[in-house]
């Protein structure tokens, strides 16, 4: 495998942290695509430098080994940890993060992604058209954001053709959406919580740069609560999102489906 030292930072290209500019060249390394990314601090320090992280800037030890299939990796995390900066998931490559196993049924979070910057239109995941990335978050696992815009404000945003698989993961944004799917996307929710973003809880449109219609979320076992906007939107001729054996709530209401969009719900 590939050794970092601490200090340095080493992403799949297909999972590239946005840092700030003056940091941008010097810590984005790359990773050939079909490793496996194991991302750490060393014990004991995680949360030390983690209070210490410039915006966006990772300081971790990583070490990559073994393949996966053609144009895809895996980030698995470590417990304890703040993983700072923005995940992007480019066009026609798989990123799998996987939350620690030793971690597992914590009913908390003890790992987190966090993207919280004063750049506009900025999730902490965004999977590009194209893409797909499947969370494992083995219920401790959480994404929290923050990124102020007026529109297209998202901790997770799919883009249209774009897929995502989210498990086990507790979701929040200070300024947003919890999770965006945007345009003809494929999109399946499970066993989350998302909880108190400024927005929706959930909110699936069609898209309206490239106007391509539909588009398929599956929300399963989840509970949506304390968002100020509608637990569930939907929008756009399509688009349709099945909720099955969930808790939802919103500041407006739980459901808003408009403009030929439908939210069908099982109990």
């Amino acid at each position: 495998g590939v050794q970092v030292p601490w200090g340095g930072t080493r992403l799949p290209a297909l999972a590239r942290t946005r840092t700030t500019r003056t940091h941008a060249r010097r810590r984005e390394a790359l990773v050939a695509l079909g490793t496996t990314v194991l991302v750490h601090a060393p014990p004991g320090e995680c949360q030390a430098r983690a209070a210490q992280e410039e915006e966006g800037v990772h300081h971790t030890d990583e070490r990559t080994g073994g393949s996966g299939e053609p144009g895809s990796a895996t980030m698995a995390l470590e417990p304890g940890c703040v993983y700072k900066g923005q995940i992007v998931v480019e066009r026609g490559e798989t990123l799998v993060i996987e939350a620690p196993r030793e971690a597992a049924g914590s009913t908390s979070p003890t790992c987190w992604l966090e993207h919280v910057t004063s750049v506009p239109y900025e999730p902490v995941i965004r999977v590009l058209p194209g893409g797909t990335c499947k969370v494992e978050g083995r219920g401790c696992l959480g994404v929290r954001h923050g990124s102020p815009s007026v529109a297209s404000n998202f901790a997770i945003e799919v883009d249209c053709g774009a897929s995502l698989t989210l498990n086990d993961t507790m979701v929040t944004s200070a300024t947003g959406t919890g999770i965006g799917i945007e345009g003809a996307s494929a999109c399946s929710i499970q066993r989350c919580v998302i909880r108190d973003c400024k927005e929706h809880g959930v909110a699936a449109y069609d898209d309206i740069e490239t106007g391509a219609v539909g588009g398929v979320v599956h929300i399963v076992d989840t509970d949506i609560t304390g968002c100020k906007g509608y637990g569930v939107l939907a929008r756009g001729e399509g688009v349709r999102v099945s909720v099955s054996r969930s808790r939802v709530s919103g500041g407006k209401q739980k459901y808003n489906s408009v403009a030929g969009s439908e939210i069908t719900e099982t109990l």
